[in-house]
Order: structure tokens, then sequence, then C-alpha cells
């Protein structure tokens, strides 16, 4: 258990293409009265554009938010870009890491409440969830919406659970429940967030929820929905096999932890 004293806390914003956003996250970050000792982590994952020049810019710029900014060597994915985060976070004894996406479509000010709920509710994982409320009454396309909602329904049967999303660029995680699964061996693409998720549940740890609302503004999606939904039904599907006893899965063998990865070599860039 947790002491109560602050916390060490890390917030990972993983950026791509995210030039024209990533100054609006931060400037969100900035205003927020942090109770805890709070460090921001930009990992531009070998964007194209200025984002890592950008994030350079704010670092100089706002100086108590202590940013820190790592540009990848090669585009390892987005879940292969988590990897490096989390590793980043357990290296440094962090005591929660909270990811924010770049895109400006997460409530920035939700965190404090998230690190609340996870020292009050002994949670491994905090999920900010838009589907809590109503996001189609709050601008969620219809299109979105239903394909959400049928992922969900598909991940929570496979998984015989109930939460409301498994999909967000809103959540924390306690860095000490990281080292006891093997996110090294997930997915390094979308489908690395349900993966995780599953994880945690297979191994009985507290998952919780947060209502946030949803925002959308002209920012650029880089999802491949359709595939991403194919690959997160297989994969959901690998889960099932493997708890019914039908095909093994290192991923979700749950005698598996994490194994150290050196992150550094993956690292083209580091400030």
């Amino acid at each position: 258990m947790k002491n109560n004293g602050p916390k060490n806390i890390l917030i990972y914003i993983p950026a791509f293409q995210a030039e024209k956003t990533v100054e609006k996250v931060i400037t969100n970050l900035s205003v927020i009265q942090f109770k805890h000792n709070v460090s921001v982590l930009i990992v531009d994952n070998a964007s194209q554009d200025n984002t890592c020049q950008k994030s350079l810019q704010l670092k100089k710029q706002f100086t108590s938010l202590n940013i820190s900014v790592f540009k990848n060597k090669t585009n390892l994915g987005y879940g292969g870009s988590q990897k490096i985060a989390y590793g980043f976070a357990l290296d440094n004894n962090y005591d929660y890491v909270a990811m924010l996406h770049a895109d400006a479509q997460y409530p920035a000010e939700h965190i404090p409440l998230m690190i609340e709920n996870a020292t009050h509710e002994q949670a491994a994982c905090v999920l900010g969830s838009r589907f809590l409320q109503n996001p189609r009454a709050q601008g969620m396309p219809l299109a979105r919406y239903w394909g959400n909602i049928f992922l969900f329904s598909i991940e929570n049967l496979f998984l015989g659970s109930h939460y409301s999303t498994f999909h967000t660029g809103l959540r924390l995680y306690d860095v000490c429940f990281l080292k006891k699964i093997p996110f090294h061996l997930l997915s390094n693409d979308y489908i690395f967030d349900p993966e995780i998720i599953f994880q945690i549940h297979l191994r009985k740890a507290k998952i919780t929820e947060i209502s946030i609302p949803t925002i959308y503004a002209d920012e650029e999606s880089h999802l491949p929905v359709i595939k991403v939904g194919i690959k997160i039904l297989c994969s959901a599907f690998i889960l099932l096999l493997h708890r019914v006893g039908l095909k093994h899965s290192e991923k979700y063998n749950k005698k598996n932890v994490y194994k150290t990865i050196n992150w550094k070599n993956q690292v083209g860039y580091e400030s």
C-alpha cells in the first residue's frame, strides 16, 4: 500500500505529427494545481513534422512541468512508443504514470482526480471514460460511437467484465503494478491499449473509471479504424482461447512479468 504523502507522477504524452496540438496540451497542464511531484515526458514517435522542435520550445517555456523530450529513431508504433515511456517510468521509480494523448481531445484537468482515485481505491489502472456519459450528445460521430460500443461488447464478453471503455487516450497506471505484467510482449500498434487492460484484469487487479467529456476539434486522426478493430477482435479471441485452455499465449500467461527492455537504444534524441 502506498503512503499518503506526495507521489512522483509522470505524465506521458505520446506524440505523432502533433506540432499543431501539443502546445495546447502542455498549456492545459501548466494551469493545473497538482498536490504531487509532476514531470512530463513527450515521446515523439518519429514524426515528419516539427513535433520535436515544438516540444523543445515548450520545455524551455514551461519549466515548472519538468518536461523531458524523446524522439524515437524510427516509428515504433503506438504500443511500441508506450513501452519506451513505461520502461522510463520504471527505471526512474515513479509512483504513477498517466498517459495523455497529444491531440488535445482529452481533459488534462482530470488527471489529479485520477491520481486520487488510484490512491484511495488502490487501483492498478484508472480509465478516463467518455462512455460513462452520452458521448453522442457531446459530438461523437455516430459511426465511431457504434463502432466503439461493438468492440467494447466483444471485449467485455471475452473478458467477463463490464468496463465502459477499453480505448481511451487518458489513463493512469500504478508503476509498481506494471512490473507484474509482461507489457513488453504486447502489440506495438493501437491494440496495446486493450491488451494491457486484459493483462490487468486477468491478474484480478482493480481497474476503476472516471467520467470525462467528449472533445473533438479539427485535429487529424492517424487511427486506421477498421484495421484496428479487426486486430482487437483477433486479440480478444486469442485471449478467450487462452482462458479456456485451447491455445496457450505467452502474452496472457499470468506467470510472466515485465522483462527489462533497453529502451534507450530506441530513442534517437533525448532532452
